[in-house]
């Protein structure tokens, strides 16, 4: 057995899309466990032997050394959590083996660019028609002060994001999103609603109006 002590570990996955690596050996306390990046050479973690803390590491490849002896070698990939054990030297040689406590993220992030090209476009549309529709409905001396209230809307509704991130509602991020969706649906129908009463301003026949206004005077 590497420890007598028994927890539960964490399962939980790297926020930063990193690899989570606990390290469990059963070797001299004198030892010190290296975690060494193959491609460059370079050191990336330290341990102590009877160290079982959980560790940070970039998703590359890295071969394990105790002293010069390379005892494991293993690309750790993103999202994923491992447990390496060690075990006793038998014959100045030591056995391990990884475990994959949790599967790395398996869906690739190529799958961002359509739902950016999608956000891209509804922002376009969106952004577009409401500032032409905020200038072309102002009257002239509120033009400026219209289209500033406009912009203003996109900062309160950052802040509502905030806001609702910050205090962690749900567990699931997903679950968040569909508040978002949710929240969206219900401003479209407001948005209905003020629309079915607004009666639209037209700056061309208002002005005319205004020059037979002046002729008759």
């Amino acid at each position: 057995m590497v420890s007598k002590l028994w927890y539960v570990d964490d399962l939980q996955k790297s926020n930063k899309s990193k690899a989570l690596v606990r390290t469990l050996a059963n070797v001299p306390a004198g030892k010190r466990i290296i975690w060494q990046e193959v491609r460059s050479g370079n050191t990336a973690l330290e341990l102590q032997a009877r160290s079982y803390d959980l560790h940070e590491l970039n998703t590359i490849e890295y071969q394990v050394l105790i002293g010069q002896q390379q005892i494991h070698q293993q690309l750790l990939r993103p999202g994923g959590v491992y447990a390496l054990v060690i075990g006793p030297a038998e014959n100045e040689v030591h056995t391990s083996r990884m475990f994959e406590l949790t599967e790395p993220n398996s869906m690739s992030m190529l799958w961002l660019i359509p739902q950016y090209v999608v956000m891209t476009l509804g922002e376009v549309m969106f952004s577009v028609t409401g500032l032409e529709f905020s200038y072309s409905q102002a009257p002239p001396s509120l033009k400026s002060l219209l289209q500033a209230c406009w912009l203003l809307t996109v900062a309160f509704g950052n802040v509502i994001v905030v806001i609702i991130a910050e205090l962690k509602f749900f567990d699931s991020q997903a679950n968040e999103f569909f508040l978002f969706a949710g929240l969206m649906f219900l401003d479209m129908l407001i948005f209905m609603w003020f629309a079915l009463y607004y009666v639209s301003y037209d700056e061309v026949a208002a002005m005319h109006q205004r020059k037979l206004i002046k002729k008759r005077h």
